[in-house]
């Protein structure tokens, strides 16, 4: 081979690999195997009233349980960021039950990681909101109780249970 016929089959030879690599990475991106990957954001509305958030809401609950079981800052800064995120979409639908399931959804994460103080003080705050709405009131009551149990105030919880109207599961 001549010198000049050299560099021209190496570049032939180039020329012929990065057309078979194109074609093949044509072929998988049309053909859906290899796609840039989107993130869409699927906005969905929540009504200001009714429960139609609570299927949501508590496949939320149950991952944030999830990640609170397997421990490790990780995975407690990733429930945070779950719980945070349901919050604010709770906030935006200005649904009251949605807005205090949420928010007892913080609370029994801070709770459940050592913060029951943080947990008491939303809790305070969420019956002065909710003073007048008792269906939310006694779920609010209930963490309230649990609270200050694990605060080892035995007479506040109690107060808190008495709020509580009926027996239990026997009502």
């Amino acid at each position: 081979m001549s010198r000049i016929q050299k560099p021209r089959l190496i570049m032939t030879i180039v020329g012929i690999v990065l057309l078979v690599a194109g074609g093949v990475v044509a072929m998988l991106y049309f053909g859906g195997v290899f796609t840039p990957r989107t993130e869409t954001v699927e906005e969905t509305t929540v009504p200001a009233t009714g429960k139609s958030y609570q299927p949501a809401l508590r496949e939320k609950q149950a991952k944030v349980t999830e990640l609170v079981a397997a421990g490790g800052e990780q995975s407690i800064q990733e429930a945070e960021e779950i719980v945070a995120a349901e919050i604010q979409a709770a906030e935006k639908s200005q649904n009251p039950g949605y807005i205090v399931e949420a928010k007892l959804t913080q609370t029994t994460l801070q709770t459940e990681t050592g913060r029951a103080n943080d947990a008491l003080q939303t809790l305070l705050e969420l019956e002065q909101q909710y003073a007048n709405d008792p269906e939310n009131l006694y779920l609010i009551y209930a963490q309230i109780a649990y609270a200050y149990k694990l605060l080892e105030d035995v007479d506040k919880s109690n107060e808190y249970l008495a709020k509580i109207p009926g027996e239990g599961f026997n009502d």
